[in-house]
Parts: structure tokens; C-alpha cells; sequence
């Protein structure tokens, strides 16, 4: 049977489908994007390991959990509990740690090709950082 290019049903659906999508994505994109980090005085917060959770934004696509290391004004130690993007033995997430670590300082630059989810982990480092979330004994 020849469709003589007659708008279907079927893809009119496939269109606002693909719509919805493109169009999640851009806010998801927007928003990562737009994540405000900010500053932290390390040498402020008391000895302890503090934990930090990032919802992801909207659709929970860069949803991560960490735990933070203080010792004596400084940042020792961050640990990648979960994220929905990066591995807790991944180089890039290894190379962020070490460049916040070394900068003492959340303001650093992000893993190349991976801007969005290096803004939402230093987003939870930095909830975490502002006691959003409990200490861990």
C-alpha cells in the first residue's frame, strides 16, 4: 500500500515525541550548565568527613552522592559513593578530585568533554562542604 506522503498518526507521534526529548534534554542541558557553584573558605570547616548529595537536576541524569575528608582546614580526602555518570575508579573523576584537592578550592576547571557532570559533582562537594547533609562518624 503506497502512503503518497500523507502525515500519519504514527508520525505525528514520532515527531512530538522526538520534540519532548530534544526539548528535555535542552533544559537539562540549561540547567547543568547554569549551576552555580559557591566559593568555600576550606580553612572554615571543623575536622570531619561530611557527606554531599546532588540530585542531578531535572531528569536525575547527574544524580551523585560524595563524602568529604577535613582535616585541620583542608580538603584530604573525596570519595565517589554513587553517580549516575562517572565510576567511583574513573580517571576523569580521579583528575577532578585531584584538582580540587591540590587548588583547595571548588573553583577549578572542569574534565574536558564532561563540563555538565563536573559542575554537578562539585555541586554535592560543595553541599556537603556547607553541612547540607550530616557528618559521617
Amino acid at each position: 500500500m503506497k502512503n503518497n506522503g500523507k502525515i500519519t498518526a504514527a508520525n505525528i507521534f514520532i515527531i512530538v515525541v522526538c520534540f519532548s526529548a530534544c526539548l528535555s534534554l535542552f533544559e537539562e542541558h540549561k540547567e547543568a550548565k547554569n549551576l552555580k557553584i559557591d566559593p568555600i573558605n576550606f580553612s572554615t570547616i571543623p575536622d570531619g568527613t561530611y557527606r554531599g548529595e546532588y540530585s542531578g537536576g531535572i531528569n536525575k541524569w547527574r544524580a551523585n552522592t560524595v563524602t568529604v575528608a577535613v582535616k585541620s582546614g583542608r580538603v584530604i580526602q573525596i570519595k565517589l559513593i554513587t553517580s549516575a555518570e562517572f565510576k567511583p575508579d574513573d580517571a576523569r573523576y580521579a583528575a577532578l578530585i585531584k584538582r580540587i584537592i591540590d587548588a583547595q578550592s571548588l573553583h577549578v576547571d572542569a574534565i574536558s568533554g564532561a563540563t555538565l557532570t563536573t559542575n554537578a559533582h562539585i555541586k554535592a562537594i560543595e553541599i556537603a562542604l556547607k553541612g547540607k547533609m550530616k557528618s559521617v562518624k
